[in-house]
């Protein structure tokens, strides 16, 4: 039996929730999604194989976001896409994420960097 990755997808708009849900389980993906980012933050009792994260969200900062779970040494070298609309890759890159796609989101960008960060070795 394959195993399949999961991804937990962390934005506060249900309808980009939705889309992204939809979008990766067509694709083979096991997906978790959180409207409120807290819960990376308060800590997680299984880490998945890949964060997607918005840049913008009402509680917390997605960037800001992207330290925590590179605290966690059994989370720290878990990849991290982040999607938004605004121009943030260099502060996003200083954070730790490892591929930043611009919106309006291009499914076939995110799928590609998706299938880097998991199956291409670093």
């Amino acid at each position: 039996m394959d195993h399949k990755k999961k991804i937990l997808i962390a934005d506060d708009d249900e309808d980009v929730l939705l889309l992204l849900r939809k979008i990766l389980h067509d694709n083979g993906f096991e997906v978790q999604c959180l409207r409120n980012a807290n819960t990376i933050v308060d800590g997680m009792s299984e880490w998945p194989d890949l964060f997607i994260l918005n840049k913008e969200m009402a509680v917390i900062d997605g960037i800001a976001i992207c330290k925590y779970p590179k605290l966690h040494k059994v989370a720290s070298n878990i990849p991290i896409v982040m999607i938004s609309g605004v121009d943030c890759q260099q502060k996003a890159k200083a954070a730790g994420v490892d591929c930043f796609i611009e919106k309006p989101l291009d499914t076939t960008k995110l799928l590609e960097a998706i299938n880097h960060c998991l199956f291409v070795p670093h």
